[in-house]
């Protein structure tokens, strides 16, 4: 962090969440934390930190920092605020409050995850002095980039969601949790691959998201990876009444889930997993089998 900030000499900066990622290297989320205030410590006094109010870890920074703060999330105290938010059925939408002003959102993205990304997005502009019309048309113009909620639907209208770019305990969680609320009216699938980078915890947080995976109205999972008979583990302690699978081959998952898909009345299906594995090539091997 302090090479970039070296680098950037930002007046303005922001940590969207403080997770579960980088543990192999960083210890705890306390250890991620400490690394990435070095970007809040590395402000000029009249620059400005941008605080989410909605991660407990960042909370305790927004009176602490000798720069300003502007803050944002769901709570009422936030000074960017998103409010009456509607994520099913589509488009995403909800009430952008910047101070005094309120101005409705239509996001054309998926998953009510990207509501925390516009709010993040719209206090960095806010505190730039962005004015609010513009921000709002900022909002509403963006596109999701690649393997980031990406959603794919085939010609035999199955729902094809691909977050494969990263993942760890924290991101796989809100993914996992903003797709099973975006998609109430199909049946459900998890396609998901080891979260990589967590050292000495790898194994029991796997362990713990299958657990955590079991309490999710989930109807079928797929698992590719070392480390995913650890969720396979955790998932069976919970007495999970869906179907769940476990391949060793990518090959063997893609057959799978192109003779499973042929076969089901139109799911959902949500693919994640750390960026070594690659998941992507999945989602490209289901959408080429239904052109």
């Amino acid at each position: 962090m302090k090479l970039l900030v070296d680098l950037a000499r930002p007046h303005v900066g922001l940590v969207t969440n403080v997770g579960k990622d980088h543990l192999e290297f960083l210890g705890t989320p306390e250890g991620v934390l400490e690394e990435n205030r070095k970007l809040f410590d590395a402000l000029p006094r009249e620059g400005t930190a941008v605080i989410n109010l909605d991660d407990p870890l960042l909370k305790g920074l927004a009176r602490s920092l000798p720069c300003k703060t502007l803050t944002y999330g769901r709570v009422s105290e936030a000074q960017v605020r998103a409010i009456d938010i509607v994520s099913y059925p589509a488009p995403l939408r909800f009430t952008l409050v910047l101070g005094k002003e309120k101005c409705p959102v239509t996001l054309h993205v998926f998953g009510g995850i990207q509501v925390s990304n516009a709010m993040a997005a719209a206090a960095v502009a806010h505190a730039l002095g962005v004015p609010s019309k513009d921000i709002v048309e900022g909002l509403e113009s963006f596109k999701p980039a690649a393997m980031r909620m990406e959603v794919h639907v085939r010609p035999d209208n199955a729902v094809i969601v691909n977050d494969a770019y990263n993942a760890n305990p924290s991101s796989m969680r809100a993914s996992i949790e903003s797709f099973c609320r975006s998609y109430p009216d199909r049946p459900r699938w998890l396609v998901l691959g080891d979260m990589r980078e967590l050292g000495r915890i790898a194994h029991q947080e796997h362990e713990d998201l299958g657990r955590w995976i079991a309490t999710q109205p989930v109807d079928r999972l797929f698992l590719y990876g070392r480390d995913s008979r650890f969720i396979l583990q955790g998932i069976s302690t919970q007495g999970f009444r869906g179907v769940v699978e476990r391949y060793r081959k990518k090959r063997y998952l893609i057959d799978a889930l192109g003779r499973s898909l042929g076969a089901s009345p139109k799911p959902a299906v949500l693919l994640k997993a750390s960026r070594s594995l690659q998941l992507e090539q999945v989602s490209h091997a289901l959408l080429s089998l239904s052109s």
